[in-house]
């Protein structure tokens, strides 16, 4: 029997989507699914281990997440609005470490800054492939790709929401 004490509330489920058995999740630590063994669900008083068939990524944060036997809308609409738990032991001992607590795709949102000049929006973040690239949503509503790179930031302001980068010449000539 899997008792409270050994589990740490990691997240939530929300509500149902599409009609194949996903869930959308949010998690409060900086997680992926593919790290858990299995999840944990208080069902009527009793912590029950749920295994995850597939995952996918549906936002800066939030997961589509199909638990394996939940195959359709109607069973995943039994763990709308539950707590995630996972079992403390097994979690990476780093997970409740928030030295930093500031992420990549915490950075959507902010306002992108090269030569103190506003360049756009960060609406997303492309981290497909191994260059992974920031989505900026211009003031024009034009979509520009600007490159991540650590060594390219030079602030940012947690406080003002802001990101500066020096970016390398003609870069955003290439979005036009």
């Amino acid at each position: 029997m899997i008792k409270k004490e050994s589990l740490l509330e990691i997240g939530s489920f929300h509500k149902p989507h599409g009609i194949k058995g996903e869930l959308t999740a949010t998690f409060d630590y900086d997680i992926e699914p593919s790290e858990l063994r299995c999840i944990i669900l208080d069902i009527e008083g009793i912590y029950v281990p749920f295994f995850i068939d597939s995952f996918r990524r549906r936002s800066a944060s939030s997961w589509l997440i199909k638990l394996d036997g939940v195959d359709s809308e109607i069973d995943a609409a039994v763990f709308s609005n539950q707590d995630i738990y996972a079992i403390a032991a097994e979690l990476p001992e780093d997970i409740t470490d928030e030295e930093d607590g500031f992420y990549l795709y915490d950075l959507v949102g902010y306002k992108l800054l090269a030569d103190d000049e506003e360049i756009g929006v960060i609406d997303g973040v492309d981290d497909t492939t191994a260059n992974i690239l920031l989505i900026v949503k211009s003031d024009k509503s034009n979509i520009i790709y600007v490159p991540f790179a650590e060594e390219m930031i030079t602030d940012i302001n947690k406080d003002l929401k802001t990101m500066s980068m020096e970016l390398p010449a003609g870069l955003l000539d290439l979005n036009s």
